[in-house]
């Protein structure tokens, strides 16, 4: 079974094997990871997410016990995240699979999509899409004070 960090001070809330959903929006038949947020299941390539995080790198690099029951009905393994959001997880994995579109400068992002990017691309180190989202951040912000 492959484990996250936990963050501090938050409770894991269990949920059953029946109430787990599989996202229609990232869920790819050639994807070697699941990633288990809330009750979505995200079928990713662990090689994508290694590109662009060093946290995902790193754990490529662990090797995996072969007896894990915490995998997919096909062998693929499933990493449970307990304390994340799973609209955060989709807006960042928005962002890494439709790079041309989340790096069109015309493109505007609503504050709590880029707040999603910046908890979990400094979490989970997405360093480029953390930069991003700060960047995109700055437009929210005033620069001057008017009087």
């Amino acid at each position: 079974m492959l484990h996250c960090p936990p963050s501090h001070g938050m409770e894991d809330e269990a949920k059953s094997g029946s109430d787990i959903i599989n996202s229609t929006s990232f869920w790819f038949d050639d994807g070697n990871l699941v990633l288990e947020v809330e009750d979505t299941r995200f079928r990713v390539h662990l090689s994508i997410l290694s590109h662009h995080s060093s946290f995902f790198k790193d754990l490529s690099l662990i090797p995996q016990p072969v007896d894990s029951k915490e995998v997919t009905e096909d062998g693929t393994p499933i990493l449970k995240i307990p304390y994340d959001r799973k609209e955060d997880w989709e807006s960042i994995l928005y962002v890494i699979y439709n790079p041309l579109e989340s790096h069109d400068s015309s493109k505007k992002y609503t504050l709590q999509t880029l707040m999603a990017l910046l908890r979990l691309s400094h979490k989970y180190q997405f360093r480029r899409f953390e930069e991003l989202a700060r960047d995109a951040v700055k437009q929210f912000i005033p620069l001057e004070h008017e009087e």
